[in-house]
């Protein structure tokens, strides 16, 4: 039979087995490993999520397991997150979560960094075992259409054009082996051979390419903007193909050409009449007609519309002098355009026909006068 003391003793050896058996964790049985990592890859300028386990590989519990985070560029701990986590007990051959939220910096450049942590194997924090993880960073092209400008500026139908397209890489990532493909859904507008495939190459973050299509327009095409699209293909920094379209619009127009036909004077009007013909293939509106006379104003005349291959006559008081007609114009596009056409030097003497009128005139007015005189002369003889 046991004494009670000896029942008492035993007893309280029970009671101390979980304490004696649980202790901080062994250095060489713990261990730290990325469970997730949200986005991956992680993009400069952004935040990730990094999610890890902390495992106790040992044959007993360990408790109060101290875990600390030492993030370094290009990782920095959000505001209100705690660099040190504290677990109670992390039992035998068992795990626990833990996960942190951290800023990338903007400039970083595409790789894998390692995140550092220290597992503390006592409290106070002296003796430690280092673990590193591997986080992977890649930046992300995004393009944007920069510009497009067109050459000639003006398009006429039944004419070619070469389409000049800006392409800027405006995100944090490379693209490689870039191409760029027009794309019409009218059939007036289409690619001129291989100008509507354009190979660009590579397009790093922050750079500027240009992409230059050429086109031919259909004779048959309307004045007014035709939609088009500009497709980039590429391949990202994980080497994944991707794709964006881009839509923009190409304007025929036509051109105004404007031609000098005829100059006469108007003696009965006293007037001096300027014939002008659009010999475009776009209308002018708002046109207005000045003439200059000796670098002087002589005057100014108004027409609301000159629709091409029609003409119309201006009217101006009747000069002579060194003369320019000053033609100021809208185009199609709503640009005001203005030209000027020399007439030389101009120089109008009367009809012959209104000299042999004034000498008529004369010649009757003598004759009237004569015999008005003859008769009071006659009277007077009597």
């Amino acid at each position: 039979m046991f004494s009670p003391k000896i029942l008492l003793i035993a007893f309280a050896a029970f009671l101390l087995i979980p304490h004696i058996s649980a202790a901080s964790i062994e250095v060489g049985n713990a261990d730290i490993v990325l469970t997730s990592q949200s986005p991956y890859p992680a993009e400069p300028g952004g935040n990730v999520d990094v999610e890890i386990e902390v495992q106790n590989n040992g044959l007993s519990d360990a408790t109060d397991v101290q875990v600390e985070i030492f993030p370094e560029p290009p990782f920095s701990l959000l505001p209100g997150q705690k660099s040190i986590k504290t677990f109670s007990r992390i039992t035998a051959q068992s795990s626990v979560k833990t996960s942190y939220r951290l800023s990338v910096e903007s400039g970083a450049v595409s790789s894998d960094y390692e995140l550092k942590f220290r597992i503390y194997t006592d409290r106070t924090r002296t003796n430690y075992v280092e673990k590193k993880v591997t986080i992977s960073v890649r930046g992300t092209p995004k393009m944007v259409i920069q510009d497009v400008t067109t050459e000639p500026e003006d398009i006429e139908p039944g004419g070619t054009a070469r389409i000049n397209v800006a392409i800027r890489n405006v995100g944090s990532g490379n693209a490689r082996q870039v191409e760029a493909i027009f794309n019409s859904t009218s059939s007036d507008i289409f690619p001129v051979l291989s100008r509507g495939r354009i190979y660009l190459g590579d397009l790093e973050a922050g750079q500027t390419k240009q992409a230059l299509f050429e086109v031919s327009v259909s004779t048959e095409a309307e004045h007014k903007t035709y939609p088009a699209a500009i497709t980039l293909i590429y391949r990202d920094e994980t080497n994944a193909d991707r794709s964006e379209s881009f839509s923009i619009g190409i304007p025929v127009t036509g051109t105004i050409i404007m031609q000098i036909i005829s100059v006469e004077p108007d003696y009965d009007r006293n007037a001096l009449d300027i014939e002008v013909a659009n010999k475009g293939t776009a209308d002018a509106t708002a046109i207005e007609a000045k003439l200059l006379v000796d670098g002087n104003a002589a005057g100014v005349d108004y027409v609301s519309t000159l629709k091409a291959t029609k003409k119309t006559r201006f009217s101006f008081p009747l000069v002579n002098g060194n003369a320019r007609l000053v033609l100021e114009y809208t185009n199609p596009s709503l640009r005001k355009i203005s030209e000027t056409k020399e007439l030389g030097n101009l120089s109008f003497a009367p009809k012959s026909g209104d000299n042999l009128s004034g000498i008529a005139i004369a010649a009757v007015a003598i004759i009237i006068l004569y015999v008005l005189y003859s008769r009071l002369s006659g009277k007077r003889q009597r």
